[in-house]
């Protein structure tokens, strides 16, 4: 009887510690440099993103700058690096984005919008705010 009864506890505690090890899932600040601008410098937009778990991939979704974007991901846990594809709403941009787990938590990288034929990257930096 005892055992039924701590069954739901340990349910309970077994989805949390799932939740709490994905290191991606929740909602993040971003700050990030258009191509050519330095990351030193002050950021070129600031936004918010949301990563969900999606089976073993990932929805995004961001505000940057009033713009909405939405996209998909994936996560390599080897290498730490999450590469997702994006679109803004109504497809005014488009591109790809890798960024790198940072010892921190943070994450950190480079973005490409598909329509630039010269391939210029971006600068992004990722602080985990909500898992």
């Amino acid at each position: 009887m005892r055992c039924i009864k701590l069954l739901p506890l340990l349910i309970v505690f077994a989805l949390a510690t799932a939740v709490a090890a994905d290191p991606l899932t929740g909602v993040w600040d971003v700050r990030g440099w258009e191509p050519g601008h330095r990351a030193t410098a002050e950021p070129d937009y600031v936004g918010q993103a949301r990563l969900a778990q999606r089976g073993e991939g990932y929805y995004f979704s961001g505000q940057m700058d009033g713009e909405s974007y939405a996209g998909v991901g994936l996560f390599d846990p080897a290498s730490g690096v999450f590469s997702v594809m994006f679109e803004a709403e109504g497809g005014k941009a488009r591109g790809a984005t890798a960024l790198k787990l940072q010892p921190d938590g943070a994450l950190r990288g480079r973005w490409v919008y598909f329509h630039d034929r010269q391939g210029k990257l971006g600068v992004e930096i990722w602080t985990r705010v909500q898992p």
